[in-house]
């Protein structure tokens, strides 16, 4: 698979390069840096991995059946989220950005069609967003004023069983 990362330091002098470029342009130019998971829609065939999600239900209808995330392996992820944020400011970006749309990990979390969960990370929607706010709250210290950690998502997930603005 060939796409832009950050999960390890050796991405790190490319991405400097790109940051250090966009800085030299006029207008004072920010660049982010996106970070996603594609959780449940990940491909076997294509990645080698197994898809993982809040809970064992498919991404979508013909998705690969995902392996619900235990605990422990939230827990890591959330770190890997903070590390990814960290490695970005030592690139030179101006902020983070967190994909929570298009059925990635991140909003699978936030739905109640795709995540069952009877711990802190389900429930209520305090407990269905507690991935992003635990993910993006340690991306922030030490960004700065001048920095930013945002994020986007989608307003519904177009489902009457499922979230929109009510909640």
């Amino acid at each position: 698979m060939r796409q832009l990362g950050i999960s390890s330091e050796k991405h790190a002098e490319g991405l400097k390069r790109l940051t250090d470029a966009v800085h030299k342009l006029k207008n004072d130019t920010r660049i982010f840096l996106q970070i996603h998971h594609a959780g449940g829609r990940v491909s076997s065939k294509i990645s080698g991995l197994q898809p993982v999600a809040p809970s064992a239900i498919p991404a979508y209808p013909g998705a690969e059946m995902p392996r619900a995330l235990t605990r422990e392996e939230i827990a890591g992820l959330v770190e890997a989220h903070v590390e990814a944020a960290a490695r970005a400011k030592a690139a030179g970006f101006d902020g983070v950005d967190i994909h929570c749309a298009h059925g990635y990990l991140v909003p699978s979390f936030f739905s109640p069609l795709t995540n069952m969960r009877t711990d802190e990370y389900g429930g209520n929607l305090t407990g269905r967003t507690r991935f992003l706010t635990r993910s993006s709250g340690g991306s922030a210290p030490g960004w700065g004023r001048s920095s930013r950690s945002r994020s986007r998502s989608a307003a519904t997930n177009t489902s009457r069983a499922g979230w929109g603005s009510p909640q």
